[in-house]
């Protein structure tokens, strides 16, 4: 069976919606990846930037409607969102694993998830219209009242493709405003395929994507005058630089960057449970969350004891095919991602760390992207 047959995927793919059609982007085409065989899962047509002009106007014409929707039923439409993707759970998840390499069943929790958000952020669009302050002045009342911004945009990573996109959308949808998505060029079908779910259930130009890379793609949308507010999940280079794109317009700007996470192990720690926390922690979605466990400091007089525990612990992560029941990590995202993890290992052992347990490529996949669960000291 094709998964991609099924989820009505050709070989071009139009990488724009204007949440009312389907557009035939006027950039350059982009190829899909499996990190899982290698293969190429479909080819997209970009955004160019005549086409953000038209998507962030579908996107200005929707605000003033969807604004004017009374926050109970606007917080109804969001909650019918969260239904529409539970109900298309199966084909969302097999599809993000297949273009991003994550088991099926941490997929399906990614699902879950995105329903999760809308529900609740629907849920709080009745509530969250203003309050009542303390007046200055004995003979005033004093009113905070909560408007919609306008078009937000949305510049969404690859390691959490929905999740990550409904952390930002369902919030500003419950807030009555217009969303313009630019998806991952890594991650882009499972975004595409998840809009053309819910698409019936909102008025058209509410929710817009558009695909392509960051450069051509992503500075379009942050430096557009007609969209004031920018939300981004990524590194840290690539924040600093929509940080000084969106200064020139005094946009509002959300960004969530990377982090070196430290764990620390006390000498009264049950070092068997730490070194469980540490290994999940560590190797969940292949170490590909902006969270993840990268550094354990530990109290001398229990190092060595936790040293075995969590070679033992990583020796035991199963690496496979996601679709597989007992696989606990997929492969890495792309042949970048694991072009890194290599360079940076053997960067490690060159400047003199010990490599405990993994470091290479395994030999039993002749194809993808997988890198064995590794433990420097």
């Amino acid at each position: 069976m094709n998964p991609l047959k099924n989820l009505g995927i050709g070989e071009i793919h139009s990488g724009v919606s204007t949440g009312a059609m389907w557009l035939e982007g006027q950039g350059p085409v982009s190829e899909s990846v499996s990190p899982i065989d290698s293969n190429s899962l479909a080819r997209i047509r970009c955004a160019s930037r005549e086409d953000y002009e038209q998507t962030v106007l579908a996107a200005q014409q929707a605000f003033p409607i969807w604004r004017e929707v009374p926050a109970p039923k606007r917080g109804e439409i969001v909650r019918q969102i969260g239904n529409a993707v539970r109900e298309a759970k199966e084909d969302l998840g097999r599809l993000i694993s297949m273009e991003m390499g994550k088991p099926f069943a941490e997929a399906l929790d990614e699902i879950d998830t995105v329903a999760d958000f809308l529900e609740y952020y629907g849920e709080l669009a009745r509530d969250e219209v203003g309050r009542i302050v303390a007046p200055v002045d004995v003979k005033t009342m004093s009113l905070v009242r909560y408007e919609s911004t306008g078009v937000i945009g949305c510049i969404i990573p690859w390691n959490y493709p929905l999740a990550l996109m409904g952390w930002k959308l369902a919030p500003a949808l419950a807030a009555g405003n217009t969303v313009v998505i630019k998806p991952s060029e890594i991650t882009p079908l499972s975004v595409l395929h998840w809009c053309s779910v819910i698409e019936s259930v909102l008025p058209p130009g509410v929710i817009n994507v558009v695909t392509g890379y960051g450069q051509s793609a992503g500075e379009p949308l942050v430096t557009h005058p007609d969209v004031p507010v920018i939300t981004f999940t990524g590194s840290v280079a690539t924040g600093k630089k929509i940080a000084s794109l969106a200064a020139d317009n005094l946009k509002k700007v959300s960004l969530e960057l990377g982090g070196k996470d430290p764990m620390i192990i006390c000498d009264d720690a049950d070092i068997e449970i730490a070194a469980q926390g540490a290994s999940w922690g560590g190797f969940v979605n292949a170490g590909q969350v902006c969270t993840s466990i990268e550094r354990v400091y530990v109290f001398e007089s229990v190092a060595d004891q936790f040293t075995e525990a969590i070679i033992e612990e990583a020796k035991k992560v199963v690496l496979g095919d996601p679709f597989a029941h007992n696989t606990d990590i997929g492969p890495m995202a792309s042949k970048l991602q694991q072009e890194k993890a290599i360079q940076k290992v053997g960067q490690a052992v060159k400047e003199g760390a010990r490599l405990l347990t993994g470091g290479d490529v395994p030999s039993d996949f002749e194809k993808g992207y997988f890198y064995q669960p590794t433990v420097l000291d």
